[in-house]
């Protein structure tokens, strides 16, 4: 038995890596500008004989991440110990203090990495971050979905996830954006949220509890929107409690039963670890952002329902005027977006 425990664990262990190196390998055609003419090549490489990042943004996380390693702080100078960059908002600049690290940081750690086996520069390890951190979202799916179905069900999910259209066509090789993220350690926090919940044992609880509110810190250093994640966990687990109570599922034993609340909680399997990352991701997130960005994640949350009014103050809203950022139909895509739910494909 446990033989063939050790190989099944064997087995997942070279198919993740297999399916990493496989959707690493699909994000990494977006460097290869072999097919172009060679009277026209050189337009699309830059000065170093890189191809071109793909858009805007990409340019500012660069500089950003350069300002991070050239001098500890982002931007150009300190305005009132605030990072300025003077490279925006031309000549009067404008404030990055707020500018989201974690993209710098780790771009920054693969870069000392990388360079201890090769030389290469910032911008040359920045130009694979985004296809590199991407790919890693092949593990939470995996295991996720080997644990309720077979390698069959995991690998086939774990393709659909990978390779999403919207996911891909945001952490190709040479786009350096936040998107990186964007599904990587939401399903970490996922996977570590339910394992906490299932786990039978008290100390396993705790380790996934500890490691889903490290996840969400993570996150919240890489984007705004981290809040939405846990808030959805938790209402599904309210959901979840309400049903029980109202199908008369008993998963809460009576007080009775213990010496004190405290003993209680520990020993509740469900609401416990639940209870644990409420607390510990509220003190992790007042080191990571403080009760000023919690306040405003939470204010973010609801604030979305005022997104789609047609007017804000006397300037038109561009969440109605523009296509691209109206609220997005379910069949808008026709058939396929009404069969894979969204572009991602993830739902």
């Amino acid at each position: 038995m446990e033989n063939q425990k050790v190989k099944t664990i064997l087995k997942s262990v070279v198919i993740i890596a297999l399916l990493f190196v496989f959707v690493f390998a699909l994000r990494a055609q977006a460097a290869d500008i072999g097919a172009v003419p060679n009277e026209i090549k050189a337009n699309y490489m830059d000065a170093d004989g890189l191809p071109y990042f793909s858009e805007m943004d990409s340019y500012f996380n660069l500089r950003m991440t350069q300002d991070y390693m050239d001098h500890g702080y982002f931007g150009d100078t300190l305005v009132n110990g605030s990072g300025w960059d003077m490279h925006s908002y031309y000549p009067s600049g404008r404030d990055v203090g707020s500018y989201q690290p974690m993209i710098a940081y780790v771009t920054s750690f693969l870069y000392g990495i990388v360079n201890m086996f090769q030389e290469m520069s910032i911008k040359e390890v920045a130009f694979w971050t985004g296809a590199f951190i991407s790919s890693f979202a092949v593990i939470p799916v995996y295991i996720f979905t080997r644990r309720i179905t077979n390698d069959y069900g995991a690998i086939a999910a774990t393709l659909i996830v990978a390779l999403g259209p919207n996911y891909i066509t945001h952490t190709f090789a040479g786009f350096f954006d936040t998107d990186m993220f964007n599904v990587t350690l939401p399903l970490f926090f996922i996977l570590f949220f339910v394992e906490a919940v299932k786990s039978d044992k008290l100390v396993h609880r705790i380790i996934f509890a500890i490691l889903s509110v490290i996840t969400i810190g993570i996150y919240s250093l890489s984007w705004t929107g981290y809040m939405f994640y846990p808030a959805v966990m938790i209402i599904v687990m309210i959901v979840f409690f309400i049903l029980c109570f109202y199908l008369d599922i008993e998963v809460l034993e009576p007080f009775k039963n213990y010496s004190n609340k405290l003993s209680w909680l520990v020993n509740q399997k469900e609401l416990f670890p639940v209870a644990l990352i409420v607390v510990l991701g509220a003190i992790g997130l007042l080191f990571t952002v403080g009760i000023g960005g919690i306040l405003d994640a939470i204010s973010g949350l609801t604030g979305g329902f005022s997104l789609l009014s047609t007017s804000n103050d006397v300037w038109p809203n561009v969440f109605i005027s523009v296509a691209e950022m109206q609220r997005p139909n379910l069949l808008a895509g026709g058939l396929p977006g009404a069969f894979l739910a969204n572009t991602s494909g993830i739902i």
